[in-house]
C-alpha cells in the first residue's frame, strides 16, 4: 500500500462549478512523490446553469475544456489521469458517495487516508446541492455520514468538509459513531464561496505524510491557511458523555415551568460544559473571535428551519430527552415521513439557495433567476 491516498468528492453540480473547475487545474499541475495517492470523484454542471444563477459575472475560463457531468481521475506526475465518466448521476445520492469510496479503497487503499469533500449546505440538516437531476436534490447529514461508515474497511484518518455549517455537536456525534472516522476538519460556521484551496491543502499533506502523525498534518493546515478552521478528534467516549449532559440538563428544564430566560442562561451553561469536556479533542487556529461559537448545536424547536424534521435522524437524539425540550408534543415527531437522500429541495428553499449567492440582487431578480432556473432544468415546482 501506499502511504498516504487523498479521496476527494468535489460537488460542482450547483454555481459552485466554476470554482470546482478552478481547484482542479490548480490540482493538475500538482508533482506527487510515491508516497502518496490523489484520487478525484468530481463533477461539473453545465456553463449555461451558471450563466442562470450567476448573472453578470463572467466565470469563462479562457482555453479549457467544457464538460458537465461526473468523471474520476488520479493524480499522476504527468497530470490528472481520466480514470471512468460517469455520466450525469446524483452526487446528493449517499449511495454514490458509498460507491465511490467502495471503488477507491478497492483501488487505492493506504495506511493513511484521507477524505476531502467539497459542496454546498443547508444549515444543520444537509450537504451536497445537485441540480444536475430532474428536481434539486441534498443529502441529509445523518446519511452521508452512514454513507461513509458503510465503507468499513476505509479507515480515514482524517475528513475535511469543505461545507459551511459543519461544525455542528449532531454531527460530529453521528461521524464518531461510524466507527471509521479518527478526525474532522472543517468551518467554524461559514467559508468562503471560493472554498479551500486543495492543491494547497494536498501539498502539505504530501509534505508532512511522511512523518506519520495526522495531528501535525491537521495543525499545519490550520496555521497555513487563513480560514477559520476548526477540527475535532473524534473521541466517542467524550461525546457520549457529552450526550449524557444535554439529557440530563433537558430532564431538569422540562420538570421546572416554562421560563425562556432562565432556560437561555442554563443552554449557555450547557455549552461551557460541552467545551470543557470536548477541549481535549479540539484543534483551532485561535484566530476567531470570542462571540463565535466553537462547536454549534440546535438549541430551538427545528421544526422552524427547513427540513428540520431530518434532525430526528440524528443518533445525538436517540434516548436523549434533549429534543423534548424543544419541542412539546415529542409523540408527533414520532408520526412525520422522513424520507431517505436524496432530498428533494423546494422552491422556497432554492430561492433562499439563491437569494445567498446573490446578496446584491433584489427579491425580483432573484424570483426570475428561479422562474428561469426551472424552465430551462424543466422541473415541476409541485
Amino acid at each position: 500500500m501506499n502511504n498516504s491516498t487523498v479521496f476527494c468528492y468535489f460537488n460542482g453540480n450547483n454555481e459552485l462549478e466554476p470554482e470546482i473547475h478552478r481547484s482542479l487545474i490548480k490540482i493538475n499541475k500538482l508533482n506527487l512523490n510515491n508516497n502518496i495517492k490523489v484520487i478525484l470523484q468530481i463533477s461539473r454542471a453545465e456553463k449555461e446553469l451558471i450563466k442562470i444563477i450567476r448573472k453578470n459575472k463572467n466565470l469563462e475560463i479562457p482555453g479549457e475544456k467544457n464538460w458537465s457531468g461526473v468523471r474520476r481521475y488520479l493524480l499522476t506526475n504527468d497530470g490528472l489521469e481520466l480514470l471512468e465518466k460517469c455520466g450525469n448521476i446524483n452526487m446528493a445520492d449517499p449511495q454514490n458517495l458509498t460507491r465511490y469510496l467502495q471503488w477507491g479503497t478497492e483501488n487505492f487503499l493506504s495506511e493513511n487516508n484521507i477524505l476531502i469533500m467539497g459542496g454546498h449546505s443547508i444549515k444543520y440538516i444537509g450537504s451536497m446541492i445537485d441540480y444536475s437531476q430532474d428536481s434539486p436534490y441534498f443529502m441529509s447529514l445523518q446519511e452521508m455520514c452512514k454513507a461513509i461508515g458503510k465503507v468499513s474497511q476505509l479507515k480515514i484518518n482524517l475528513l475535511i468538509l469543505d461545507i459551511c455549517y459543519m461544525n455542528t455537536l449532531e454531527l460530529i456525534y453521528e461521524l464518531a459513531s461510524q466507527e471509521n472516522i479518527n478526525y474532522m476538519l472543517t468551518y467554524i460556521d461559514k467559508g468562503p464561496l471560493s472554498g479551500l484551496p486543495y492543491n494547497k491543502v494536498i501539498k502539505l499533506i504530501k509534505k508532512i505524510c511522511k512523518l506519520g502523525n495526522i495531528e501535525v498534518i491537521i495543525n499545519k493546515i490550520i496555521d497555513n491557511l487563513d480560514k477559520n478552521l476548526i477540527a475535532f478528534k473524534l473521541n466517542f467516549h467524550r461525546l457520549k458523555k457529552v450526550k449524557q449532559i444535554f439529557n440530563q440538563k433537558a430532564d431538569q428544564l422540562i420538570a421546572k415551568e416554562k421560563n425562556e430566560n432562565l432556560k437561555k442562561q442554563e443552554i449557555r451553561k450547557v455549552y461551557k460544559k460541552m467545551i470543557t469536556e470536548l477541549s481535549p479533542s479540539i484543534f483551532s487556529d485561535k484566530k476567531h473571535g470570542t462571540y463565535k461559537k466553537l462547536i454549534n448545536f440546535i438549541d430551538f424547536n427545528p421544526l422552524q428551519i427547513p427540513y428540520g424534521k431530518y434532525s430526528f435522524k440524528f443518533s445525538f437524539y436517540r434516548f436523549n430527552q434533549w429534543p423534548d425540550l424543544l419541542i412539546r408534543g415529542i409523540n408527533e415527531r414520532k408520526m412525520m415521513n422522513i424520507k431517505p437522500s436524496p432530498i428533494k429541495i423546494s422552491p422556497k428553499v432554492l430561492f433562499k439557495l439563491l437569494s445567498a449567492v446573490n446578496p446584491v440582487l433584489d427579491t425580483k431578480e432573484v424570483k426570475n433567476i428561479l422562474l428561469e432556473l426551472y424552465r430551462f432544468k424543466n422541473w415541476n415546482f409541485n
